[in-house]
């Protein structure tokens, strides 16, 4: 592994002022719960923020590839961990757990992005871009999808073995976009956790417009920090080590997570790539079934630092 210093993650200039480094004393009271992430920290820490003098971006200016999506190498804690999980969950969890909604939120936003296309899930085809432990891939074949492709790069060629051992048969798992044929477009792709792992968002962005046909809809999540505000908090609570900092919202910072952009930012990422933002409530006839999506969506997004979009290929 090796650290990579990027230039700004929007607009590629390479004009900053440091910001904020996240020291050891940070990185030890949120990442020292396993020897492996503190020998990372020791090895590879601490990150440095900076702000982009071109368009005011703030981003993570030196970053670790092998930890990071996107990377040449991998990283064989996540890989390792996330295989087992895979298998774990076989076909039998999923519909057991679906019956006590363990899966609600998830399942709802397949639904929306069904609601919102003139075809139902048997006749779409779905990529999920940067799959993780499989659980969208998963749900779309229960809920009845025929073609799906599940994209990570920290994947091994047995994950493929895994989904088949656990009774999942329309599953295709791949370790690099380049494995789609040239014409492979999709109905659906699910993009959500990713970008804040991603060495390059530009690079995501040029993936999902590659892919996308006319009228592909893209579920993306983006983490969102105020991060001139944060770390003024962080850097109080570092110094009174303060178990305050465990809290969800700054556990967000630490060695793998390395963007945290504003919507203003992905909305440009958005525009420069030729893709549409859309409304999170379609207005379409489906009432009773809208009124069933708002109250999840008012129950998940509100109190959470990562809003979800849904984008359109245009």
């Amino acid at each position: 592994m090796s650290v990579i210093n990027r230039n700004c993650v929007i607009c590629d200039m390479k004009d900053y002022t440091d910001l904020f480094v996240f020291s050891k004393e940070y990185t030890s009271l949120i990442e020292n719960d396993t020897l492996v992430r503190r020998d990372l920290n020791e090895k590879y820490g601490p990150h440095t923020i900076v702000k982009c003098n071109n368009c005011d971006c703030k981003y993570v200016k030196n970053v670790v590839n092998g930890i990071s999506q996107n990377s040449t190498e991998t990283h064989v804690f996540e890989s390792q961990r996330s295989k087992e999980m895979i298998i774990e969950q076989n076909k039998d969890f999923f519909n057991e757990k679906i019956k006590d909604k363990l899966f609600e939120n998830r399942i709802y936003k397949l639904k929306l992005l069904e609601s919102l296309s003139d075809k139902n899930f048997k006749e779409m085809s779905i990529l999920d871009y940067g799959c993780g432990l499989g659980e969208y891939p998963k749900l779309s074949e229960i809920l009845g999808f025929k073609k799906i492709v599940a994209f990570d790069p920290m994947y091994t060629d047995d994950h493929q073995k895994s989904y088949e051992k656990s009774g999942f048969k329309y599953i295709k798992a791949i370790k690099n976009i380049d494995q789609l044929s040239k014409n492979s477009k999709f109905d659906i792709i699910v993009c959500t956790a990713v970008i804040e792992h991603a060495i390059s968002p530009r690079k995501i962005f040029s993936d999902l417009k590659k892919i996308s046909g006319v009228n592909t809809l893209i579920l993306f999540s983006n983490p969102v920090m105020d991060i001139e505000k944060d770390v003024s908090n962080i850097k109080k609570l570092v110094d009174l080590k303060s178990n305050e900092i465990k809290t969800k919202r700054y556990l967000h910072y630490h060695l793998g997570h390395i963007n945290y952009m504003l919507g203003k930012q992905v909305s440009t990422l958005v525009s420069d790539f030729g893709l549409k933002i859309l409304p999170i409530y379609p207005n379409n006839s489906k009432k009773s079934f809208l009124v069933k999506l708002k109250k999840i969506y008012v129950k998940i997004f509100p109190q959470s630092t990562r809003t979800e979009y849904v984008l359109r290929n245009l």
